[in-house]
């Protein structure tokens, strides 16, 4: 589990936790009553939490790449007609 109440300030205008290089399955714990279970195929490398301040809603994003990666070539590029299918799973308890 990875506790990220710990990190999480929501008196700040914007809250984002990037979480580098994890492996599924990843549970996050938000609160003592709220915690996320991810699962996802091995393409997804990072995990992206974000909130803003006085919105009622955290984000959850696996990434199959880091922030910017684009600018970086840390990205999936199918050429014309190909298809990438992977999967994601986002349960909250």
């Amino acid at each position: 589990k990875i506790p990220i109440n710990n990190y999480l300030d929501f008196s700040n205008d914007e809250i984002n936790v990037d979480l580098f290089q994890v492996k599924s399955p990843v549970n996050i714990t938000l609160s003592e009553d709220i915690s996320i279970h991810i699962e996802f195929e091995k393409s997804y490398k990072n995990i992206v939490i974000w909130s803003l301040k006085d919105f009622p809603f955290v984000c959850v994003e696996p990434w199959m790449g880091e922030h910017e990666g684009h600018l970086k070539g840390d990205f999936v590029l199918l050429p014309p007609h190909d298809v990438h299918t992977s999967y994601i799973e986002i349960k909250l308890n």
